[in-house]
């Protein structure tokens, strides 16, 4: 009896929690312009690729080639964005738009906050500010508004990692790993990892769960491109070739990468002339030449995230001790310490593939920076109770401070 009304407490918090973040994301969520994904437009905002997401998502005439890297977005995404679009009666790329926004910032915000809630002593403490953090952030700003594909990989990265610490099951673990995989090719690393080290000791069932995972995936890959028969699956080798165009091998962009990577995703790169294409360099310096008395408090809050997060690296190699020795992963405690693990050589993967593949990391931000987050929270809430909360909600400030202002400059309406 005991156990049933827990149950049903869980629940109505659980739907409580997603009609909040339901709201805000319906309040605070402002359509694109039609001017920056109508077709032909000739704005690049940070190497975006607007006009093909927009008619990706709505399933217009376009092909939806880019399934090759985005295993299955045509079927996650676009699928349900089509039929609300049907169910509410409405027929034009902005309503499709602001289905796909709504559904994915909803869905991802409210696995992102569960996962928080997951890593946290102190649930109200801890999770507000740090919630409030991201949703002030650029990555979050930015890519929940222009259409591109960031939202949905933000939704299945967060949904993976939930589904992994929730569920002890071997299902359980398959289905993390195909959420991984959903959204990029890369992101599916992460599902990988979380397999690796929650089954290390047992190589057959990480192999069977492997096995899987992929098996399952070429099988959706299947029913995607039954769907969309302009897909072109994952596992068609014959398009790899076309990826190399998206690589960069000039050295000299290689510290401004770095920094775009580490400073991007929290404070809104200053804009260049709509028009001009952007790279990391370029934005970097405009930035700083640019840095007024917004940005000074906004540094602020950047130094005091940076204080915290040297903190976490610091304590990141706690994580790896006895790596390699028998555990016993069934506990939440040791369950998150492989999510911690995990998230860990992810992000470094993902900087060390932006240092040469894309226009720019920023591009790629909602793809690690909620793991970013994830991870800081994870060590600075427990080893820094009291300061925490504090420290978050002054930057919190500072970065509102700055984002707002370039956020109505950057996208006025």
């Amino acid at each position: 009896m005991i156990d049933k009304k827990r149950a049903i407490q869980k629940i109505s918090l659980s739907l409580l929690l997603l009609s909040v973040v339901f709201l805000y994301v319906l309040a605070s969520l402002k359509p694109a312009a039609p001017e920056y994904y109508a077709e032909g437009t000739h704005i690049d905002f940070f190497g975006a690729d607007l006009w093909r997401v927009t008619e990706n998502v709505n399933d217009t005439h376009i092909k939806h080639y880019r399934d090759r890297v985005h295993p299955l977005f045509s079927l996650a995404a676009t699928t349900p964005t089509v039929l609300l679009k049907q169910a509410l009666a409405c027929d034009n790329n902005a309503c499709g738009l602001r289905i796909y926004q709504v559904l994915f910032g909803t869905l991802g915000l409210f696995f992102f906050v569960l996962i928080l809630h997951e890593v946290s002593p102190r649930p109200v403490a801890v999770v507000l500010p740090t919630a409030l953090l991201f949703c002030s952030s650029a990555a979050w700003r930015v890519w929940s508004y222009l259409p591109e594909t960031s939202l949905y990989a933000f939704f299945s990265i967060n949904l993976a990692i939930y589904l992994f610490l929730r569920f002890q099951s071997q299902e359980g673990r398959i289905a993390s790993g195909i959420a991984s995989f959903s959204g990029t090719i890369t992101n599916g690393g992460l599902g990988l990892l979380l397999q690796f080290f929650s089954l290390k000791d047992d190589r057959r069932k990480l192999v069977k769960c492997v096995a899987a995972t992929l098996g399952m995936l070429v099988v959706l890959a299947l029913v995607q491109r039954n769907i969309f028969p302009t897909s072109v699956p994952f596992f068609d080798l014959a398009e790899v070739g076309e990826e190399a165009k998206y690589i960069n091998t000039d050295v000299s962009e290689l510290p401004w990468r770095t920094l775009d990577f580490v400073l991007s995703p929290l404070v809104l790169p200053w804009p260049l002339p709509l028009g001009d294409s952007f790279s990391s360099i370029a934005m970097l310096k405009a930035f700083f030449g640019n840095f007024g008395g917004q940005g000074r408090r906004a540094l602020l809050g950047f130094f005091i995230l940076a204080i915290l997060f040297g903190f976490v690296v610091f304590q990141c190699r706690r994580a790896f001790v006895d790596i390699w020795k028998k555990q016993d992963v069934s506990t939440p405690e040791a369950k998150q310490i492989v999510m911690v693990r995990s998230l860990v050589i992810f992000i470094a993967a993902q900087y060390l593939l932006h240092l040469i593949y894309g226009d720019m990391p920023f591009l790629y931000a909602m793809h690690f920076f909620p793991g970013i987050i994830i991870v800081l929270t994870y060590f600075a809430a427990k080893q820094l109770p009291r300061l925490y909360p504090i420290l978050v909600t002054l930057a919190v400030v500072a970065t509102q401070e700055m984002n707002a202002g370039l956020y109505c400059f950057l996208f006025p309406r």
